[in-house]
C-alpha cells in the first residue's frame, strides 16, 4: 500500500520507460547484467512454478484417491491441461483462469474463517490462540524466533517484492501512465 500510495522506486523506473526490470538493469549496468538477471528470474520461476505443479499434483492425488505411483503422470497431464487451454485461449484464459482461482480462494477464505468464528466465536478465537501459544501469538518480540529481524525481514521482502518480483512489476510498469499505478 505504501508503495502503491507513494510511487517509491516503480515511479522513477516509470519514467525510463522500461517494461522490465532486467531491462532496467541493461540500462543501469550493461547488457551481462540484463542477461544475469533474466537468467536468474528463468531459474526462480521455473523452480517456483515446479513447486506449484507438484503441490497441485499432490492435491489431486490425495483429494481424488490416485495412487501415489501416480504422481508424476498426474503433473504431465496438469501441465499438458495447462498449456493446452493457454495456447488456445491465449492470455484470455490466463486471466480468466486467475479470475476462477481468486474466486475459489475467497470463498475457501471467507468460509474458512466462518466455520472458525462460529466453533469458538469471535473472542474464543483468541481465547484458543492463548491457550495454545500464550504471549507468543500476539507478539511477535515475545517468540525469540521472531522479533525485530522478522519484521524487519518482511517489511524488506514486501517492499522489495512490489518492483523487483517481474509478475508485480510488470503490471506496474505496463500500464499506461505513472499514476495509473
Amino acid at each position: 500500500m505504501v508503495v502503491g500510495q507513494t510511487g517509491f522506486v516503480i515511479d522513477h523506473i516509470r519514467r525510463l520507460r522500461v517494461l522490465t526490470v532486467t531491462e532496467f538493469f541493461e540500462r543501469r549496468y550493461s547488457r551481462g547484467v540484463r542477461v544475469l538477471a533474466a537468467s536468474l528470474l528463468l531459474i526462480a520461476g521455473l523452480l517456483n512454478m515446479g513447486v506449484f505443479l507438484k503441490l497441485g499434483a499432490v492435491f489431486l492425488v490425495h483429494a481424488t484417491n490416485i495412487p501415489p505411483s501416480y504422481l508424476n503422470l498426474t503433473m504431465t497431464v496438469l501441465v499438458i491441461v495447462v498449456l493446452v487451454y493457454t495456447v488456445l485461449g491465449g492470455m484470455a484464459s490466463v486471466v480468466i483462469t486467475d479470475y476462477i482461482q481468486f474466486l475459489v480462494l475467497s470463498i475457501a477464505l471467507l468460509l474458512a474463517t466462518f466455520l472458525v468464528f462460529r466453533e469458538n466465536g469471535f473472542v474464543g478465537t483468541f481465547d484458543r490462540v492463548a491457550e495454545h501459544f500464550g504471549e507468543r501469538g500476539f507478539d511477535p518480540f515475545s517468540n525469540p524466533d521472531l522479533g525485530w529481524w522478522f519484521i524487519g525481514y518482511w517489511a524488506v521482502l514486501a517492499v522489495c517484492g512490489t518492483f523487483l518480483w517481474q509478475p508485480v512489476a510488470q503490471r506496474a510498469l505496463a500500464a499506461r501512465s505513472p499514476a495509473v499505478n
